[in-house]
């Protein structure tokens, strides 16, 4: 399944109105009912079960919670129940505070957009030496996928920014020319969290607990590495796993974060009222850097963005069983966070958006 263009999908679902497709089964699926509550309690309790891996939902809409809600379980073997605390693995929704650290530093004037990335990291490839922080960050790098070269499999368990560092060293082929197109890229973001570090001499995790989640309170989130386990209250693979797809992970800028619905919903509060960074960076973030990137939306620094003409704004994750999608819409004083951690056992997240659609 590719989650990316399911979250362009998404976003437009809230932007143009799309409805249904109408090829869904109508005795199967969960139908609109009078009220936003009603549908969505009606939606938990007849497609997510008690006893297995759930999800969370919130939905905030002109200045009011509109919803908050949750069904299943964050961890099977404690039997510990998902709700409004849980930490789920957000996956890619970690660009986003990637891109913003990296524009953070742009407005300290400690790097420029500009700057080729062989700054920082002048053990890559010296053909490399066009490709910049602004090519990372929207996606345009040329730098292909580490994740499907035969060679990444011998330390695919395991895995950290060094391995992916380490394996362009001796790998300098580029899909294309740095800036003639886009193609979307996890490994761009891993090298922008170790650009982070070598920028500021810390270390990417240090760096958002101190600039991200102690300052917004955001006391459920951190980023995972080597030496974190799950909290008491995480939410795990498949509400059973630590590994992904059977091995373990600990890359990061990409993907490697921890969040939950109420951290999330502080953090939108906290980027919405110019606490993170200025509204001119925020701006800069949301202009369409690369066109039509994933088929159905552009791309701006770490953000989804609606077609030319809506001020919508979103990203979606999904690493195994975890799927997640954090959408702003400041047309519609829209704030929406979905998060699970069962896959396709946890719903169509496309439906469940046709079923909020009417209600906002």
């Amino acid at each position: 399944m590719n989650i990316l263009n399911i979250g362009c999908v998404l976003s437009l679902l809230f932007i143009s109105g799309c409805g249904s497709s109408g090829t869904e089964d109508k005795q199967t699926i969960p139908q609109i009912k009078s009220t936003l509550t009603e549908t969505l309690d009606n939606y938990l309790e007849t497609t997510i079960p008690d006893s297995g891996a759930g999800i969370a939902i919130f939905v905030h809409k002109n200045d009011t919670v509109q919803y908050r809600g949750f069904k299943g379980l964050a961890n099977k073997l404690t039997n510990t129940s998902i709700d409004a605390d849980t930490g789920f693995r957000i996956a890619s929704i970690s660009k986003v505070f990637t891109a913003l650290a990296i524009m953070k530093l742009y407005e300290q004037e400690q790097i420029q957009l500009n700057d080729s990335i062989l700054i920082y990291l002048p053990e890559l490839p010296s053909s490399w030496q066009h490709i910049t922080i602004h090519h990372l960050l929207s996606h345009q790098s040329g730098i292909p996928q580490y994740e499907v070269h035969p060679d990444a499999a011998i330390w695919a368990d395991g895995q950290t920014n060094d391995d992916v560092l380490n394996f362009y060293v001796s790998h300098p082929e580029l899909s294309f020319e740095p800036g003639s197109t886009g193609e979307y890229s996890n490994s761009g973001y891993h090298l922008l969290a170790e650009i982070i570090f070598r920028a500021t001499g810390i270390y990417y995790e240090d760096y958002m607990d101190e600039y991200f989640f102690k300052p917004l309170i955001m006391t459920n989130s951190y980023v995972t590495d080597e030496t974190t386990s799950p909290k008491a209250n995480d939410a795990l693979n498949f509400a059973q796993y630590t590994r992904f797809n059977g091995k373990n992970n600990f890359t990061n800028g990409a993907n490697g974060i921890v969040s939950s619905i109420n951290d999330l919903n502080l953090f939108i509060s906290s980027l919405l009222n110019d606490q993170i960074v200025k509204p001119e960076t925020l701006e800069l973030m949301l202009k369409h850097h690369t066109s039509s990137l994933l088929g159905e939306a552009d791309y701006g620094y770490g953000w989804i963005l609606a077609p030319e003409g809506s001020d919508a704004f979103s990203h979606t994750g999904g690493h195994d069983g975890f799927r997640t999608w954090l959408l702003i819409n400041r047309d519609k004083n829209l704030r929406l966070i979905i998060l699970g951690n069962g896959g396709d056992l946890t719903g169509d997240h496309g439906h469940l958006a046709n079923l909020m659609q009417p209600f906002l």
